[in-house]
């Protein structure tokens, strides 16, 4: 995978789209993977063993964001620590073995290969978790496809927001309040439409013109400076 090619500099990442809210996103000393679903296959799950310090990271389990058999191969070709929302714990034990879960508990810091992750109460039709992400002298936000919850506490360098479609909560509104509440230097809009995303990026661009928006396309690889 080209993700995986080549040196990155600090204060930047590259950053892979897979679909809904599936990304691959690599920063200087850490790859992470968030709510892959079916959406990678067994060729690049074989590449990802290259990845340095791997961790992927589920916000919850409905289908477009978690896939037992792509978590039991991610595992089985990598055995790299998989962050979940709590609620996934039995079901992820049945998998894969107890001590390479970590629920994210609000409230508490996971740091795992020098970095620091922190679950986040999200709303959603069902348990949803939140990560802010400290991590090569970054601040990384997923927001998974959760609706609007405050923010105010923590700052991004990069914020990841769900701007909608087919999620039945996330819409652009709410992404632009996340953005408000973290301030980034970069915004990338996920799991929603075009036509979402686009929205997400005025609302954005009209009252805080200092943030970048980045609309990333499903499949592609893009290297994004902070």
């Amino acid at each position: 995978m080209e993700i995986l090619k080549g040196e990155i500099m600090e204060r930047e990442i590259k950053i892979l789209y897979l679909g809904y809210s599936a990304i691959i996103l690599r920063t200087r000393n850490h790859t992470l993977i968030f709510d892959p679903a079916n959406l990678i296959g067994k060729r690049e799950i074989e590449e990802l063993k290259n990845a340095r310090n791997l961790i992927t990271l589920y916000t919850h389990d409905h289908y477009d964001h978690y896939d037992e058999k792509t978590l039991k191969e991610i595992y089985n070709q990598t055995q790299c620590p998989i962050i979940i929302e709590p609620a996934m714990t039995m079901k992820t034990s049945m998998i894969i073995p107890k001590e390479k879960i970590y629920p994210a508990q609000p409230g508490k810091t996971i740091e795992i290969y020098g970095a620091k992750i922190n679950g986040i109460k999200g709303l959603h039709r069902g348990p949803i978790t939140l990560y802010h992400i400290e991590v090569d002298n970054l601040k990384i936000f997923h927001g998974g496809d959760s609706a609007y919850v405050k923010l105010e506490g923590y700052k991004a360098d990069i914020a990841i927001t769900p701007t909608g479609d087919p999620s039945p909560t996330a819409n652009p509104k709410d992404a632009y309040n996340m953005i408000k509440d973290l301030k980034p230097k970069i915004a990338i809009p996920i799991h929603g439409s075009t036509t979402q995303h686009n929205e997400f990026k005025k609302l954005v661009e009209k009252d805080m013109p200092e943030i970048k928006v980045e609309l990333i396309e499903k499949g592609k690889t893009y290297t994004i400076k902070t």
